[in-house]
């Protein structure tokens, strides 16, 4: 049982690094093509505008995740890719003013009033705002591409580290407990041995 244990608990770990391989990969080829990173659907970018304060703010970290088109309301704050003007290709973070059959009118929260050039349509659509989120003053790591891709490399580095300790710890102490059972078992030999040696001795007396 605790081999099939440590096997499945390998078999985890192994999946975990070559998973986090994978996203890395995955963040390092996104951020090249200057798109957010992306795990499981959600993805994150920092916002270096004053456009929607006071519900985002500048160097604030959010996170968003992918949504149907037609599911989207009033109200609600969307990611988009522009495709004209001087913002063409720049992910934008705007509410949805107004919904028209052309497209979404938005409309930045700190704009006053004036809404946004273009009209969003189904195939600018990047992501429906989730939250705000700034552990660890996260904002400023993550408006330096490097550093992020270092502190993934950091971290898959440091879960194989983990995953090699945890085998040689774990084969370690395997090998201490197979040496004192076999230990053990030369004592319980060696107690049975001298207990029918005496048993012999004792029958031979008795006979004499």
């Amino acid at each position: 049982m605790k081999k099939i244990i440590k096997i499945v608990l390998s078999s985890i770990s192994v999946i975990l690094v070559a998973l986090t391989l994978i996203l890395i990969i995955a963040n390092v080829s996104a951020m090249r093509k200057e798109k957010p990173v992306s795990v499981f659907g959600y993805s994150f970018s920092y916002v270096p505008t004053e456009s929607m304060k006071p519900v985002i703010n500048p160097n604030d970290v959010v996170i968003f995740k992918k949504c149907q088109y037609n599911n989207l309301d009033v109200g609600d704050i969307i990611v988009y890719r522009s495709k004209t003007g001087n913002t063409a290709g720049i992910y934008i973070i705007h509410r949805i003013k107004e919904i028209t059959n052309e497209g979404f009118v938005m409309l930045g929260d700190n704009n006053n009033g004036a809404v946004d050039p273009e009209l969003v349509t189904k195939d600018m659509l990047v992501g429906k705002f989730v939250k705000v989120f700034n552990a660890f003053n996260i904002g400023k790591i993550a408006s330096n591409k490097n550093v992020i891709f270092f502190i993934l490399v950091i971290i898959v580095m440091v879960i194989i580290v983990m995953e090699i300790l945890n085998i040689y710890t774990t084969f370690q102490k395997d090998k201490i407990k197979a040496v004192e059972e076999k230990r053990k078992q030369e004592l319980l030999d060696e107690i049975r041995q001298e207990l029918l040696e005496e048993i012999k001795n004792e029958k031979e007396k008795a006979k004499d």
